[in-house]
């Protein structure tokens, strides 16, 4: 949240494909004030393989049919705006939201998104 508040963008990854996209909010949890308005962009697929000796590799798949393993891009072309230094710091956090331990465990199929800033919440202010 904090890249987007400063960048206006950043890439997320999810385990399960959101129902809707377009315009939303994000707030720091349920329950909590909105922070900003957003557009959320589905970006693809992302193909999530492990290479071994801690290092990970993610094949992104454009929503157009192709058959899987024709990556049109990686994460290494978005972990720029994603919050993280590198895609094997963005994927061990993935593994940890999702309470995967292993990478054995670690599914294959993940949804990237693209989420850009819109405007800001207002303060609020005391009357």
């Amino acid at each position: 949240m904090k890249h987007l508040l400063k960048h206006g963008v950043v890439y997320t990854i999810r385990k399960e494909k959101r129902k809707r996209v377009g315009k939303d909010w994000i707030t720091t949890g349920r329950g909590n004030k909105k922070i900003a308005d957003v557009n959320v962009e589905y970006v693809g697929m992302v193909e999530i393989l492990y290479k071994g000796f801690g290092n990970w590799f993610g094949g992104v798949v454009f929503p157009d049919n192709k058959p899987k393993f024709m990556y049109d891009a990686t994460l290494e072309d978005y972990v720029k705006h994603s919050g993280f230094n590198t895609v094997n710091a963005w994927i061990r956090e993935l593994m940890r939201l999702n309470g995967i331990k292993t990478w054995k465990k670690m599914p294959i199929e993940w949804h990237l998104y693209k989420v850009t800033l819109v405007k800001k919440a207002e303060e609020e202010r005391d009357g």
